[in-house]
């Protein structure tokens, strides 16, 4: 892909940082950023430099960050479990915050920092998310069986116990077995990258990919370090 600089504007002004998250802002709708995802998955240079980061330097755990109701951010880690084609599936239960803020949102975009220590790369995702569950229609519902079949079973059971992030409840009957069905709390949180901003700090690298509404591709543009 081309690189295009960060220019001055005007006569030597200080040129003015490229936020990440600039470009969501042209999407309206899921099916906008399928389409244009879509159109730019043959020439996607960022998942290329990601999979070849990964298989030198494995790393399964990502910080996410959400908004909540009230305007003020959250950050928690979440385990990273594939792709599904470029996109980012991370698996949770239907009854999180992250889920309920996402879903809450006026637009459902997050904003993923996944850290490689030992190579010393960074890359900052932003896209927009698909929740998926139980409510979901029947495509996404086999999507979502289909993710299920690989968590591991001490992690499924997990999705069969009491409200994450609910106070504790202590008592004889909160003691006793759950007979609930662990799928039924089953959530898949699909992150389509609308940005991607890499940092490779040993080479002085940093490069911010970016797909825009209405311009197929992705436009990589070379930033200072």
């Amino acid at each position: 892909l081309p690189f295009v600089g960060a220019m001055p504007i005007g006569g030597g002004a200080t040129p003015i940082p490229l936020e990440a998250s600039r470009c969501a802002e042209g999407f309206r709708s899921l099916e906008d950023v399928k389409e244009a995802a879509e159109a730019g998955s043959k020439e996607c240079e960022w998942h290329d430099v990601l999979a070849s980061t990964m298989k030198a330097e494995e790393v399964t755990y990502l910080s996410l960050a959400t908004v909540a109701p009230n305007g003020f951010p959250a950050v928690r880690t979440v385990v990273f479990r594939g792709f599904e084609g470029n996109s980012i599936v991370i698996g949770t239960d239907r009854r999180t915050l992250k889920v309920t803020h996402i879903k809450q949102a006026k637009k459902p975009v997050v904003q993923i920092l996944w850290n490689f220590p030992a190579l010393r790369r960074q890359f900052r995702v932003t896209g927009w998310v698909e929740c998926i569950d139980q409510k979901s229609n029947e495509a996404q519902l086999e999507l979502l069986q289909r993710w299920w079949k690989t968590i591991p079973t001490p992690i499924q059971k997990w999705s069969a116990g009491p409200t994450p992030s609910a106070a504790k409840e202590i008592s004889p009957s909160s003691q006793t077995a759950s007979t609930v069905d662990p799928f039924t709390n089953f959530a898949l949180m699909i992150v389509h990258p609308l940005s991607v901003d890499y940092i490779g700090v040993t080479s002085a690298t940093h490069i911010l990919y970016e797909m825009h509404h209405g311009k197929p591709g992705w436009k990589a543009t070379l930033l200072n370090p």
